[in-house]
């Protein structure tokens, strides 16, 4: 097992659950700006947990889009092709 998942994606797992159930605005945005803290190891996990989250709580604090954007529009191209092809990959293969 290497650290990856001995640390960081225990961690990446947390912080998602915490944001399901954030309790108010504020802890959200910071839990959101944790999230993507992991992003640069677990790009595919934020990037697919972004696509399917609904935020509690709006609107975030203007860094916190800033973050969002940035890693998004950082990612799309390479990534973003990559989670539409597992997202139909998915698809195809639950029928």
């Amino acid at each position: 097992m290497d650290a990856r998942d001995q640390c960081i994606t225990p961690l990446y797992k947390s912080i998602e659950g915490f944001l399901v159930d954030a309790g108010d605005a504020r802890m959200e945005d910071a839990r959101l700006r944790a999230l993507l803290g992991c992003g640069h190891h677990l790009q595919a996990q934020v990037a697919m947990f972004l696509s399917q989250w609904k935020p509690g709580f709006s609107p975030f604090r203007e860094e916190t889009m800033r973050a969002v954007c940035d890693f998004v529009g950082t990612r799309r191209r390479k990534f973003g092709e990559k989670t539409i092809s597992v997202q139909r990959k998915k698809k195809i293969f639950a029928h």
